[in-house]
C-alpha cells in the first residue's frame, strides 16, 4: 500500500526519501496529536479512508459519515459482517466527487490539491484566474476531489501531546453517531443508490419510504436526503449485517421444533360446503385441488416417522367463521398452521399467530408487511421482487456483448419491479465485459436498436397494450430477446391466438409440467387415489405441506418439491421467513419451458 498523492513531477532519490522523512512525521503527528480528518490510502489503485473504530462506532454510522453503502464497506472488509471492535482498523472505499472549496488563511493552490487529492493543474483548469493566486474566501470548483471526512479524535492528555485537541462540534457527533431513541432519521443518497437499495438496507418498506417523503415516484437523485422512520431494533441489528445482501441465504437461522410424540396441525381451506351465499366455484375447487395435494404430502411424512393429528377447517363456512375458529381453545394447541389463500383471512392468520406464537405457513404470496417482526411467519412463494431479483442474476449470466435496455413503465405498480431489478443488476459481481443498463423509457427505447447487433428488453410491466406492442414489433427478431413478467402468460393474446406466437423470458416461483420426471409418477398417485388429473394447485399443496413439515417438524433438509424450489431468507432478527427460490422460464411455441441457470 502508497499513500495517496496528487500527481506532481517525478521525484529523485534524495527527494523520494526526504518525502517519506515527512510522510512518517506527518503520520507519528497523526498518531500523538489525533485525527482531524480520515487519512486516505491507496490499494491496488483504489482509494480507502483509514477509519479506527471508536466506542459507539456501528457499520450504519459509517455509512453516514463517509456516505458510503454498507455493501461497499463490507466488501473491503472480509469478516466485519460479524461486528468489530474499538480500535480496530477499518477501510472505506472512497468515492470521488465535485465540490465547492473556500479558500481559508495560509491556503494556496499546491495545499488545496494535497488536501483532495487532485492535481494543481485540475484546479486551475475549472478555476480561471487562481493559478496567478487565490484569496481568503474565494470559492473553487475541485473536479474529481476525494471528500474530507471529519472524525472523531482520540482523547489525548496534554502532558502526551503537550497540546489540547479539540473535541468534535456537537453538530458532527449527532451527525455521525447513530441514536437509538431516534425513529426517524436523514439519509443523503448516493449515487449508486436507489429507493429499493435504501429501503432494503434500512428494513423499511418502499412504500413507506415514498409516504414519508411525499414521494409520487420512486425515482430519486444523488444528493437528494430522505427521511426513513426507523425502529429501534433495525439500527441495533447493523453491525452483525443483520440485512442480507442479494446473495445471501440464511437457512441456518430456520429453528427446527423440539422434538414431540406427535404434533396438531391445522389447515383452513376455502371449502364452502354449507353455503351458496359466497360460493366462488374457483376458489372452491382450488381448495379441493390443494387439500388432495397435501393429503398425499401427509402420508408421505408419515412414512418418512412424522406423528401428527390433521385439522382441516373450512374458513368460509356459514356456522364457524375464522374469527370464531381462531376464537376457540382449541386452535391455541396447534403446533403449526398452513393459513388461508386470500389477503384478508392472511393477514388475521398473521396478527394471531404472532400473538399466541404459533408457527403459520402462507402458501401463496403475502405482503412483505405480514413478516415484519413475526417470526412465526413462513411465505413459501416469492414475492415479486424476489422474481426481479432472480431475473436480474439470470440476464446477467446470460449476457456476453449485447445492449441490456431497460424499459420503464408509465404505471405506478410497475415501479417495484423496475427498481429491484436495477438495484440488484448494479450489485452483481464484475464479468470480464462488465454489462451495463441502459434506462429507457417507452417513448424512446427502440433509438438504442442502432446501439448494438444484439438487444435484451425488459419491460416489468402489467400494461397490457404496451406488452403486446412490444411482443408484436421483437416476436420474430432474432437478435432481440425480450424479458418480462409471469403475467404476460395469462393474457389470452399470448396463450391463446395461434396468430401471436410470441417468444419471451420471465421469472416465476413454479414450474409445472406433465412431462418432467417427478411430476409423472405424482400425476399417477393422484389419479389412482382421488380418481381426477393433476393440477398445479395440487402440487402446490404437496410441496408447500411436505417441505415445511419435513423442515420444521423433522428438522430434514429440503431444497426443492414437485414444482417448487425451497431457499428460505429471513429479513433480520425477530422477523418471518421467506422462501425466495425460483425459476427462469422460456415462454415459446405456446408453453413454458425450463432455463437451466445458476443464482449468483
Amino acid at each position: 500500500m502508497i499513500l495517496a498523492r496528487n500527481h506532481q513531477p517525478p521525484l529523485n532519490g534524495n527527494s523520494k526519501m526526504r518525502l517519506l522523512f515527512i510522510i512518517s512525521c506527518v503520520v507519528l503527528c497523526q498518531t500523538l496529536f489525533g485525527q482531524k480528518y480520515a487519512p486516505v490510502l491507496v490499494t491496488n489503485g483504489k482509494k480507502f479512508y483509514q477509519h479506527t473504530v471508536l466506542e459507539g462506532n456501528t457499520l450504519f454510522g459509517l455509512q453516514q459519515m463517509y456516505e458510503c453503502p454498507v455493501e461497499e464497506i463490507l466488501n473491503a472488509n472480509p469478516g466485519i459482517e460479524r461486528g468489530f471492535t474499538e480500535g480496530q482498523l477499518v477501510q472505506i472505499p472512497v468515492f470521488e466527487k465535485t465540490l465547492m472549496h473556500t479558500v481559508e488563511k495560509g491556503e494556496t493552490l499546491f495545499s488545496i490539491a494535497r488536501m483532495y487529492f487532485v492535481s494543481v493543474d485540475s484546479i486551475a483548469t475549472k478555476n480561471p484566474g487562481s493559478e496567478a493566486g487565490i484569496k481568503i474566501g474565494q470559492r473553487l470548483k475541485i473536479m474529481n476531489a476525494t471528500p474530507r471526512v471529519q472524525i472523531d479524535l482520540p482523547s489525548v492528555s496534554r502532558d502526551e501531546a503537550n497540546r489540547n485537541v479539540p473535541a468534535p462540534r456537537d453538530s458532527v457527533r449527532e451527525k455521525f453517531i447513530v441514536s437509538f431513541h431516534d425513529s426517524i432519521i436523514s439519509h443523503v443518497v448516493l449515487s449508486s443508490e436507489t429507493m429499493y437499495s435504501i429501503s432494503k438496507r434500512f428494513m423499511v418498506p418502499l412504500e413507506d419510504l415514498m409516504s414519508i417523503n411525499n414521494l409520487e415516484s420512486s425515482r430519486i437523485s444523488p444528493g437528494q436526503v430522505l427521511r426513513i422512520k426507523l425502529k429501534k431494533e433495525n439500527v441495533n441489528k447493523v453491525p452483525i449485517r443483520e440485512v442480507p445482501s442479494v446473495n445471501e441465504t440464511k437457512k441456518d437461522s430456520i429453528p427446527v421444533f423440539t422434538p414431540k410424540d406427535s404434533y396438531k396441525i391445522a389447515l383452513f381451506l376455502p371449502f364452502n360446503l354449507d353455503s351458496t351465499e359466497t360460493l366462488n366455484k374457483g376458489l372452491t375447487s382450488a381448495a379441493w385441488d390443494y387439500y388432495m395435494g397435501a393429503r398425499v404430502a401427509l402420508d408421505s411424512l408419515e412414512k418418512i416417522g412424522l406423528k401428527a393429528e390433521i385439522n382441516v377447517f373450512d374458513y368460509q363456512s356459514r356456522n364457524k367463521n375464522l374469527d370464531q375458529l381462531l376464537a376457540s381453545s382449541e386452535m391455541k394447541k396447534m403446533d403449526l398452521i398452513y393459513a388461508p389463500f386470500q389477503a384478508k383471512e392472511s393477514e388475521k392468520i398473521a396478527a394471531w399467530s404472532k400473538v399466541n406464537k404459533i408457527r403459520t405457513v402462507f402458501p401463496v404470496s403475502v405482503p412483505s408487511s405480514l413478516l415484519e417482526e413475526n417470526k412465526y411467519a413462513y411465505a413459501m412463494t416469492p414475492t415479486n421482487d424476489f422474481l426481479a431479483e432472480n431475473l436480474a442474476s439470470y440476464i446477467h449470466q446470460l449476457h456476453t456483448n449485447q445492449q441490456i435496455v431497460l424499459i420503464k413503465s408509465e404505471k405506478q405498480e410497475d415501479q417495484l419491479n423496475y427498481e429491484v431489478f436495477l438495484s440488484t443488476f448494479k450489485q452483481m459481481p464484475a464479468k470480464a465485459s462488465r454489462p451495463r443498463v441502459i434506462e429507457a423509457s417507452w417513448s424512446d427505447y427502440k433509438k438504442y436498436e442502432k446501439l448494438g447487433t444484439e438487444i435484451f428488453y425488459i419491460f416489468l410491466s402489467t400494461d397490457k397494450e404496451k406488452v403486446l406492442a412490444l411482443l408484436k414489433t421483437y416476436s420474430e427478431k432474432s437478435n432481440v430477446l425480450v424479458f418480462g413478467l409471469k403475467e404476460w402468460v395469462d393474457y389470452k393474446e399470448v396463450n391463446s391466438e395461434i396468430k401471436n406466437k410470441f417468444n419471451f423470458y420471465y421469472a416465476s416461483p413454479t414450474y409445472f409440467s406433465f412431462r418432467e420426471p417427478t411430476i409423472i409418477p405424482f400425476h399417477k398417485r393422484i389419479r389412482s387415489q382421488f380418481g381426477v388429473d393433476l393440477s398445479k394447485i395440487a402440487c402446490l399443496g404437496f410441496d408447500v405441506t411436505f417441505n415445511t413439515s419435513a423442515n420444521l417438524l423433522l428438522g430434514k433438509k429440503i431444497d426443492a418439491g414437485l414444482i417448487s424450489g425451497y431457499n428460505i431468507f429471513q429479513s433480520g432478527t425477530g422477523n418471518g421467513f421467506q422462501n425466495k427460490s425460483g425459476f427462469i422460464l422460456k415462454f415459446e411455441d405456446f408453453e413454458s419451458n425450463k432455463v437451466e441457470w445458476k443464482k449468483n
